[in-house]
């Protein structure tokens, strides 16, 4: 016999549902009542303070990500963070012909704001000035030439990095060749070994980086400069730290196994204020020191990956036996 099923299932929860299900814990409201919004911009707050707590203990709460970094020809310095994802330039690849007065269409790639001008010559898009860059791309948008009567022209815009999460660490990176998909590894170097590399500004295919950290971004200088803006693209693996949780629209950006825990522990932490008796104090405060015991043995299972060796002694007290 076979079943089947329709439909999709969703086993992750978003802030506000994690928000109210400790309000019902800790008794603040009942299964029919809603979060009011000053109680979800409250305890949203304390969401994301016990969240940097618990990760100034040891725990850990970050995740490893993969960071895709489109490259502009002869830019050697790249953005990513809070600063980055902004069209810098628009570079023409084909010209076209028949154009009068087209606009420049810029979509998608996660950013928006960016807006952008043509200028034509004798019917050719010869140039495209960015008027805006706009904010927040995480990966090259589509340039587009609209109207104007004519044809044929096609142009690539040119990001000043990319919009992310400031990574905590560069793990690994790579250059990902576009057409065959070979990936070259990346070596990192520190600020002086990089300093003291000679031709800095020499056009090549890049093979190293240094990564440079600010307050709200990593800053990437690549080597060589990069000789192409369509042939190549460079690939970090990160670790990064978890989302602020003051955006409705995100989930809670830790493990699923965790979601129980870090409920029972904002609980602890909002109890208070919110007067609860001294009896529910207590129950909560148990129920969140056990949970939190149980994610730091979860969380040490998940790191333990040494190999252990012993001694094989299967075969002891067997010789002379033969």
């Amino acid at each position: 016999m076979t079943s089947t099923t329709s439909g999709t299932a969703t086993f992750q929860i978003t802030r506000n549902q994690l928000i109210e299900a400790t309000l019902r814990s800790i008794g603040v409201l009942n299964k029919s009542q809603s979060a009011s919004s000053q109680d979800i911009i409250d305890c949203a707050q304390a969401l994301d303070l016990l969240i940097k707590e618990l990760q100034t203990q040891g725990i850990r709460l970050w995740k490893i990500r993969e960071i895709v970094l489109p490259v502009t020809e002869g830019i050697t310095e790249y953005i990513i963070g809070e600063n980055g994802g902004v069209i810098s330039t628009i570079t023409v690849t084909n010209g076209g012909s028949g154009y009068g007065a087209p606009t420049i269409s810029i979509t998608g790639g996660g950013g928006s704001g960016a807006t952008a001008t043509a200028v034509v010559t004798g019917g050719v898009v010869t140039a495209i000035t960015v008027t805006n860059g706009g904010s927040g791309f995480t990966s090259r948008p589509t340039v587009t030439v609209v109207g104007g009567g004519g044809s044929g022209a096609t142009a690539i815009a040119d990001l000043n990095g990319v919009f992310e999460i400031k990574p905590m660490r560069v793990l690994t990176a790579f250059n990902r060749q576009i057409e065959g998909g070979n990936d070259i590894t990346l070596l990192e170097y520190s600020q002086n070994q990089y300093w003291t590399l000679g031709s800095k500004t020499n056009l090549g295919v890049p093979h190293s980086f240094w990564a440079d950290w600010d307050l709200d971004d990593m800053k990437v200088r690549l080597y060589n400069v990069p000789d192409s803006s369509t042939l190549y693209e460079i690939h970090f693996i990160v670790q990064s730290s978890l989302q602020d949780t003051n955006i409705a629209t995100q989930n809670v950006d830790v493990p699923r196994e965790w979601l129980r825990t870090i409920k029972w522990m904002l609980g602890d932490e909002v109890a208070l204020e919110y007067g609860c008796s001294s009896e529910v104090m207590q129950i909560v405060g148990d129920k969140a020191t056990r949970g939190k015991e149980e994610l730091g043995n979860w969380d040490n299972l998940q790191q333990n990956t040494s190999v252990f060796l012993q001694v094989d002694t299967r075969f002891q007290g067997m010789r002379g036996r033969q």
